[in-house]
């Protein structure tokens, strides 16, 4: 059996509380946010550039296309009425799950940490954000917003400036974790401003599976400010799965980012079922050659929600390559957009990229937009994408009720059928089977 270190539980000062809610916005107020904490100087300069940066940034629009055809509805996010909650540093004891190599719960109790005693010996580190800070603040300096860029994005300038959780997960060189991390949170606080952080750096060598699952309660009105960080050394290998249940009423802004070093390979799997409305950004660098990645999307959106894509693909370097996979499912009045975009600088030759994107609506009144592109500078690749969205093929439904199957059955059938070739690419079969009974539940 794997032993495990269990570390205990840490009374709380009032003061402390794992939900407090910091009063008012402000720079004062992150100043506040920083020295409760005992922040290092670096990280109480990173919050107060990100809340500049919200002061000076125009009230969000998004649009899409010459015309701005696509425009994401912030109507129902009212600003004035959140409050930042700041999860607290503290540690409860946690048991570790069975076949994993380290697992973090964030709740309004507070975190609980635990991880083997034997990947901890060998070098794996995985902490909250904020212990990662005052355990080891120079390697958390070295990578801690090296890639994540708030330059005029008023929302995540104001979760960067306030977030208050996340997790750092360090791998050494030539460390190959062969058992998965696994982190949660639980978002439960009404009216709340969350800021969450991940970081992940694989040393040359090393390879690691990292699954968070984000889940919220119904009726909260949150806003979550998300970034991820993701950072592959040469002959690297990072998986990182994303599964999202947000509260109905919550608003998320995710900002994903990666390089992948020389034979460094990344496989990269998001699904998304929750939120009112959901806008996630990512750009993956393929910084050295023969660089790879695997990118895999699922969604199903329903009622009023509005789902946001754009994924960036940049080929920096010879003989890298990438595959792109979106399949998602919209039903009632929810919107749904996509946009794909594959760079290929001058220089980066011998490349191999595709981008495709399905999409199956199920009502007349959802609304699917995509639009793949492609930025070419060099004359010896294999690039190409594809879009399809359509609705479902009543001639299938019929044939399978002519096998004695009811209606709501043929086309619950189809729906997982269809959504298949992404949700195969997950390698972890416990949150596949997390994200089967969400889809389940909408269909």
């Amino acid at each position: 059996m794997i032993g495990y270190a269990r570390r205990q539980p840490v009374a709380l000062a009032a003061s402390e509380h794992s939900a407090e809610r910091a009063a008012g916005l402000g720079a004062g107020a992150v100043e506040r946010v920083a020295r409760r904490r005992n922040e290092p100087a670096w990280l109480r300069e990173q919050r107060l550039a990100a809340w500049r940066e919200y002061e000076r940034s125009p009230e969000p629009r998004w649009q899409r296309g010459i015309k701005g055809w696509w425009l994401t509805d912030l109507s129902r996010l009212r600003l004035e009425g959140l409050r930042p909650v700041l999860f607290s540093p503290s540690v409860t004891g946690l048991s570790l799950p069975q076949g994993t190599a380290a697992a973090l719960r964030h709740q309004e109790s507070g975190v609980g940490v635990a991880e083997a005693r034997d990947w901890a010996a060998r070098g794996l580190y995985v902490a909250d954000l904020a212990r990662a800070v005052r355990e080891r603040p120079l390697l958390v300096g070295r990578y801690l917003g090296g890639q994540a860029g708030v330059a005029g994005d008023r929302l995540l300038s104001l979760a960067a400036a306030f977030w208050g959780s996340g997790v750092f997960l360090y791998v050494p060189e030539g460390l190959r974790v062969d058992l998965p991390v696994d982190v949660s949170a639980n978002f439960t606080t009404p009216a709340a401003l969350l800021g969450w952080r991940t970081v992940v750096v694989a040393e040359p060598g090393s390879s690691v599976t990292l699954s968070e699952e984000f889940l919220g309660a119904e009726g909260t009105g949150a806003l979550l400010g998300a970034f991820s960080e993701i950072y592959v050394g040469a002959g690297a290998s990072v998986t990182y799965a994303t599964l999202a249940g947000h509260g109905a009423s919550n608003t998320v802004l995710a900002q994903h980012r990666a390089i992948v070093k020389q034979d460094g390979q990344l496989n990269w799997f998001a699904t998304n079922w929750g939120g009112a409305t959901v806008r996630e950004v990512s750009e993956i660098r393929l910084s050295e050659p023969r660089a790879r990645l695997e990118m895999t999307g699922a969604f199903f959106a329903d009622g009023g929600q509005q789902f946001d894509g754009t994924a960036t693909v940049v080929h920096e370097a010879k003989q890298s390559a990438a595959e792109i996979l979106l399949r998602g499912v919209v039903k009632d009045a929810a919107r749904a957009a996509f946009a794909g975009t594959i760079r290929v600088p001058a220089g980066a030759q011998q490349v191999e990229s595709h981008l495709a994107s399905h999409t199956l609506t199920l009502s007349d009144q959802a609304r699917v937009d995509v639009v793949p592109s492609l930025e070419i500078a060099a004359n010896d690749v294999r690039v190409g994408h594809g879009a399809a969205a359509g609705k479902l093929d009543e001639e299938q439904v019929f044939y399978l009720m002519s096998r004695g199957l009811t209606r709501d059955q043929a086309i619950r059938l189809l729906v997982r059928g269809f959504l298949e070739p992404a949700l195969t690419r997950l390698p972890l079969a416990a949150a596949r089977e997390r994200v089967e009974r969400a889809v389940e539940g909408k269909i």
